[in-house]
């Protein structure tokens, strides 16, 4: 994440791809990290623990991104909410602070409705508040004033279920109101919108100019989709639009892109050619982490790309564009068996 430090801009808030905490997050984000009671298990929590350590050696912020699908399904279906709704959620708020994260990055996943089928903001606002109040409660006094609090809110997913912009900014006021530190938005492609999806395209962007008239100080805005100019960039932040913005999948490809952005003048992200197609960036992106952790720095003697596949080279591609459809034949042929996928596509450039 980039953000505002005072006049520069600088690196240091790193949100997890999204865990997932129930069966319907992992066939949502199948080979994603699973956090569970049941799917406990020593070599995970090192995996955490030794992330978070290696986050705060480079003075960095950790937050998890929890995916709290099924909780909020609950909550949603009940009369009158309670904490027992919220039983996966405060599992995964404990998790992530025993394995010292700085802090837990809730969604607005499911957006609820009236019995007769109209949004139901207030239940949403409802739940925002009660998430933090509950997870805060569930934790001892110190942990929970320390920790971050944010929510991500998808601007196309509310949008689908029939909220529209003075909706989505009463969402947002509520966040604040109930004392989360940010709210991540996203649901769009800001440089890059896709023609076919004129009206998602365009609520995300008045939501990204707009919703700071709406909001006060109290809580920090982030762009979350489609950010890769600095002066695109440098506008949004420095006019008080956003207070920073997420580049996840540029930085999959090049894994010095904050240096070049901020120490050495840079002014855009390599071009990815899969732009406009969210499906194969993402599996481009995560086979591209995957290259990146394969060997240590010092194996690729301090070269922080070394064997990360560049999507512009023509031979590259081409040979990206074979593992990914096998990839997806295999994925495909599990399912069928009622079988999950884990994992990424590998491919040694």
């Amino acid at each position: 994440m980039l953000t505002k430090n005072g006049p520069p801009l600088q690196w240091g808030l790193i949100v997890t791809g999204a865990i997932t905490i129930d069966s319907f997050g992992i066939n949502y984000v199948p080979g994603n990290m699973w956090v569970g009671e049941k799917e406990d298990s020593p070599e995970q929590r090192k995996a955490f623990l030794d992330l978070a350590k290696a986050v705060h050696r480079q003075n960095g912020t950790l937050i998890g991104q929890v995916t709290n699908f099924e909780d909020q399904v609950s909550y949603f279906a009940a009369d009158r909410g309670d904490v027992s709704h919220l039983s996966r959620t405060v599992y995964a708020a404990k998790y992530l602070v025993e394995s010292e994260f700085d802090g837990i990055e809730l969604s607005v996943l499911e957006a609820a409705k009236t019995k007769d089928g109209k949004p139901d903001v207030a239940k949403v606002c409802e739940l925002i508040d009660f998430s933090k109040s509950t997870i805060r409660s569930a934790l001892k006094l110190q942990k929970a004033e320390n920790l971050i609090f944010g929510i991500k809110v998808s601007t196309a997913r509310v949008q689908h279920a029939g909220y529209d912009f003075t909706d989505i900014i009463k969402i947002l006021q509520q966040a604040e109101a109930s004392g989360y530190d940010y709210v991540s938005v996203a649901g769009g492609s800001y440089e890059f919108p896709i023609s076919a999806a004129e009206d998602r395209e365009s609520l995300y962007r008045q939501v990204i100019r707009e919703c700071r008239k709406y909001i006060g100080q109290n809580i920090a805005v982030y762009g979350n989709g489609g950010f890769r100019s600095v002066p695109i960039i440098d506008e949004l932040i420095e006019s008080g639009k956003l207070d920073g913005i997420a580049m996840t999948k540029p930085a999959c490809g090049e894994f010095d892109l904050p240096i070049k952005l901020i120490e050495n003048g840079m002014k855009a992200a390599k071009p990815n050619p899969f732009e406009l197609d969210d499906l194969s960036s993402v599996l481009a992106g995560a086979a591209q982490i995957n290259q990146a952790g394969s060997k240590s720095l010092a194996e690729s003697n301090r070269k922080i790309n070394d064997g990360v596949m560049d999507l512009n080279n023509a031979e590259t591609m081409k040979l990206f564009l074979i593992a990914k459809e096998e990839f997806l034949r295999r994925k495909q042929k599990l399912k069928d068996e009622g079988r999950l996928l884990p994992g990424v596509i590998t491919l040694l450039v």
